[in-house]
């Protein structure tokens, strides 16, 4: 094996009668290898192994050993902010996991390779040796057509499977690619920072800090991919074409940005751009103060808002690709699709969408097994069976535990992911395991503080668990992060009101909250019309409901009693439904 002094010298002078071994040993060569790696179907289904394979490898050959030190991985490629936590565990399970997958692809399809890529133990570096047997059988082989065809890259199958598969569709009237359990999985769409440019007088490295400010945020999000620091500072060229970084690392996106001067102090643009045709997707411009102290602040305010505008569920990005304005239309967008779709029903809550999700889901496990947010995808579905009871009944096994083991499976696959701990918190919420409910509600903070979907999540449920100091007040920074936010958010302020005595109140964020194919909606709406006597909206609200679920009156306060409510909250609520019951004239 050849540590990267050797492979240097290899690469820097080689003799006339070199080996075939040596020439597999230049630089050149082990950056085609790591390709063919990346390309290989035994990492289709873990961009997190890709990027991190990508970043040791390039560190390595770049000579930047001292770069790759736990902390710095930590920060550069899983955006993990070690000002906020010194837990590095996230890191070393990650590498072990990549010793693993190399093991295994050089078992199996990269056996014939004439390089192997290894991780030591130990280590955070690359090495490199030159697969002897390989080379040996390369040499006695004949060149078939047959092998030719098969060393097609990875890229090329994939352009050919998206070629039948349009042809497949049109054929089909297939419209909805969710249900196909054949080629490669996820991929979610990868976003490259370009750094800031420094067009004003202010120094340079205000400039660099927001762009590693912005790519340690967006990086802490699930539904996309940002590149790293030094993968994108390497690619990086002066005076090189707009877009000439995102199509050096094969982007899907690029955010570029620039610092300005301006009356006020600075000024602060971003533009995201369409790689493959150079369209401008979204612009945003900020202000920065003139004076130092409030300058750090302020940066990391613009940096939270970027990446909350890009890569929330609600976000630039994934409502691009749902819209199929952006991103590529390869097959292996099936998953990450899937999961869009599953954001969609978390705007509805409409049963029958509900079944159409978990088969999706259900079907996406199976062909993306390590994509952690399809896991925590599907347990949030399992959980809506028993606290919705949709479709309850329906699969074998009780939901909340099919739903434990699907948020534990994502959070084992992504430990580093902050939408993985929420779900694994509310599935311990409706186990009854409030400290366990606290605990991964609380790392889920950890990890992004910058998600409002989170803070909604765990402020909800930290209400209904009695704490509504606290959980009303994570639910208005929800809202302040995100001021265009789900109606659902709205629930809970409205069961605020309600459990106040303020029916005014709750009428008015039971409106907001209304969802039309959710029935909670109208729970609400009715009991707030209920303590007001308002017969036109109580009428309206209960004809609604009963079309959802007929005769919910007498199931009202088991219903009630499964989302684990107070019983204080369960009496006004069912008191405020019951004289709505009465207004409407209805049984």
């Amino acid at each position: 094996m050849l540590p990267l002094q050797r492979v240097s010298e290899v690469m820097q002078s080689k003799p006339q009668n070199h080996s075939e071994a040596d020439e597999s040993l230049t630089e050149p060569a082990l950056r085609r290898a790591l390709s063919r790696v990346l390309q290989s179907d035994a990492f289709a289904r873990t961009e997190r192994l890709r990027l991190l394979l990508s970043h040791i490898v390039t560190q390595t050959l770049e000579r930047r050993n001292d770069q790759l030190l736990g902390k710095n991985i930590a920060a550069d490629v899983f955006g993990i902010d070690l000002d906020d936590t010194s837990d590095i565990s996230s890191v070393r399970v990650e590498i072990g996991r990549l010793r693993a997958r190399l093991k295994q692809y050089y078992a199996t399809e990269g056996a014939t390779e004439p390089v192997i890529i290894e991780i030591p133990k130990g280590a955070y570096s690359a090495t490199f040796k030159a697969n002897e047997a390989a080379l040996r059988n390369a040499a006695r082989a004949p060149d078939r057509p047959f092998d030719r065809v098969r060393s097609l890259s990875r890229s090329a199958r994939l352009a050919i499977i998206a070629g039948i598969a349009g042809i497949l569709a049109l054929a089909t009237g297939a419209i909805w690619a969710t249900s196909s359990t054949d080629g490669p999985t996820t991929s979610r769409p990868l976003v490259a920072v370009a750094p800031i440019e420094n067009l004003s007088d202010r120094p340079d490295y205000i400039a660099a800090g927001l762009t590693t400010d912005i790519v340690n945020r967006i990086a802490r999000f699930d539904h996309l991919i940002v590149v790293s620091r030094a993968a994108t500072a390497s690619a990086n060229r002066a005076g090189a074409a707009a877009l000439s970084l995102g199509q050096s690392l094969n982007a899907d996106y690029q955010l570029s940005g620039a610092l300005h001067d301006d009356v006020a102090g600075i000024r602060l643009t971003f533009e995201l751009l369409n790689v493959t045709d150079g369209q401008v997707l979204w612009v945003e411009e900020f202000s920065l103060p003139e004076a130092e102290e409030g300058l750090l602040t302020a940066r990391l305010d613009a940096a939270n808002a970027v990446s909350r505008a890009l890569a929330t569920r609600d976000g630039v990005v994934p409502k691009l690709i749902a819209s199929d304005r952006g991103g590529s239309e390869a097959p292996d967008r099936t998953s990450y699709l899937c999961v869009l779709r599953y954001y969609a029903y978390l705007q509805l809550r409409d049963p029958e969408e509900h079944a159409a999700v978990r088969e999706c889901l259900e079907d996406a496990t199976r062909t993306s097994p390590d994509y952690a947010e399809v896991w925590s995808g599907l347990a949030q579905i399992y959980l809506d069976e028993r606290r919705n009871a949709f479709r309850e009944g329906s699969a074998p096994g009780d939901p909340l535990d099919r739903a434990f083991d699907a948020a534990a499976r994502a959070v084992e696959i992504a430990p580093g992911s902050a939408s993985a701990h929420s779900v694994l918190a509310a599935v311990q919420y409706f186990r009854r395991d409030l400290d366990a409910f606290r605990k991964a509600a609380r790392r889920a903070l950890e990890l992004n503080p910058n998600d409002p979907d989170a803070h909604a999540y765990f402020g909800h449920l930290l209400s209904m668990s009695g704490e509504w100091e606290e959980g009303q007040r994570l639910i208005a920074e929800a809202q302040e992060m995100s001021p265009i936010h789900p109606p659902l958010w709205h629930h809970s302020k409205a069961l605020a009101a309600i459990r106040d005595q303020n029916p005014e109140r709750a009428l008015e964020e039971a409106r907001l909250g209304e969802m039309p194919q959710f029935y909670m909606s109208y729970v609400l709406l009715a009991a707030a019309h209920g303590h007001l006597g308002n017969l036109a909206g109580a009428t309206e609200a209960i004809e609604k409901l009963e079309t959802m679920r007929p005769g919910y009156l007498e199931a009202i306060s088991g219903d009630l009693e499964r989302r684990f409510f107070e019983p204080a909250l369960i009496d006004l609520l069912a008191s405020g439904v019951r004289k709505a019951y009465l207004l409407a004239e209805l049984p």
